[in-house]
């Protein structure tokens, strides 16, 4: 028997454990016997125990089949077999990796032209800042 049968079988076990605890409390509150405490209590147990049985086997159950229905999925979404969707991803990965490293390289190539400009006008306005006027009037 696979996993998924299993857990349903295991999902009606927990909803009669269920059942047996419910019918106990009945029974305690019809004929209120002298260990009305202790089947009250047995009755708990059981629609406890049964419960969380019946949530772990159904949360197994709901797990299989979204893994089963992602698998099927992800054969059935393209008509590339396994191989050539992995090639094709490695290029895609390449190609970005390219195209990031040309960016980088672009965005370097700039700088020094820009950084050489500001410091030839920072130069420029040292120099004249540095000659005195008269000497900037003199005409050869």
């Amino acid at each position: 028997m696979n996993k998924k049968g299993g857990n349903v079988i295991r999902i009606v076990l927990g909803v009669y454990l269920i059942y047996l605890g419910v019918s106990i409390f009945i029974e305690v509150v019809q004929k209120n016997p002298a260990n009305s405490g202790f089947m009250g209590a047995a009755g708990g147990i059981f629609v406890i125990v049964g419960a969380v049985y019946a949530f772990l086997a159904a949360k197994k159950v709901f797990a299989e089949m979204k893994k089963e229905k992602n698998a099927k999925e992800e054969f059935s979404v393209s008509g590339l077999d396994r191989n050539e969707r992995e090639e094709s991803e490695k290029e895609n990965k390449v190609n970005t990796r390219e195209k990031i490293t040309d960016k980088e390289m672009a965005g370097k190539e700039e700088e020094p032209a820009e950084k050489k400009a500001d410091k030839e006008k920072m130069m420029t306005e040292e120099k004249v800042g540095k000659e005195e006027p008269a000497e900037r009037d003199e005409v050869e």
